[in-house]
């Protein structure tokens, strides 16, 4: 269930970054209005996740790192969980930039990306990443997802109260304005009964 939209405010953002997008060619992003999804948990569901039992969010095997922060990532996998089961695939894990090239993890994620989003947009997010000092995958939303008819969105995952930080805001503009991705904010709260 979509439950409303989340509207930055115009004063975070610099002027120079705004000229530096229209120098690039990137639509001004400031009123982005980024939906948001309110998606409910159990404790069951959290305790079943913290115990080992994961294969209900996740269907393949999990990084290690995943695996031993049992506290870690139950958000992000039950998002995806719920919409894989809408017909989205996707990835946890993924780069946007050029950063960690030999990383495993990424790899999937990565040739998904280039697969998906043509190489000229690719550079010039990449570009417009690199100018604004957020190389090194800063404020890069969690999940990435695609489906079968070439749709993709991007979705940055807040669990309970999280709050969206503003180089988040920025990236999630960055990808609508230049990737033409949708975006979305999901928020995982505790309820009586579980989404997924």
């Amino acid at each position: 269930m979509v439950r409303g939209t989340f509207s930055p405010a115009r004063a975070w953002r610099p002027p120079v970054v705004a000229r530096l997008a229209r120098t690039l060619g990137v639509a001004n992003t400031r009123m982005l209005h980024i939906p948001q999804i309110d998606l409910s948990y159990t404790s069951q569901d959290f305790d079943t996740w913290k115990s080992g039992s994961r294969d209900r969010w996740a269907p393949g095997p999990l990084p290690d790192h995943v695996v031993n922060q049992a506290n870690f990532h139950f958000a992000e996998y039950f998002v995806l969980a719920y919409f894989r089961a809408l017909g989205w695939h996707g990835h946890r894990f993924y780069a946007l930039g050029d950063w960690e090239p030999g990383n495993p993890k990424l790899a999937a994620g990565r040739a998904d990306i280039e697969r998906l989003f043509p190489a000229e947009k690719l550079k010039k997010f990449k570009a417009l990443r690199v100018s604004v000092g957020r190389s090194r995958g800063t404020g890069e939303p969690d999940l990435f997802l695609f489906r079968d008819d070439g749709a993709t969105m991007f979705i940055e995952v807040k669990k309970d109260q999280d709050t969206l930080k503003p180089e988040q805001i920025e990236c999630l503009e960055q990808i609508h304005s230049v990737l033409r991705s949708d975006v979305k904010v999901a928020r995982v709260l505790r309820g009586a009964t579980s989404s997924v």
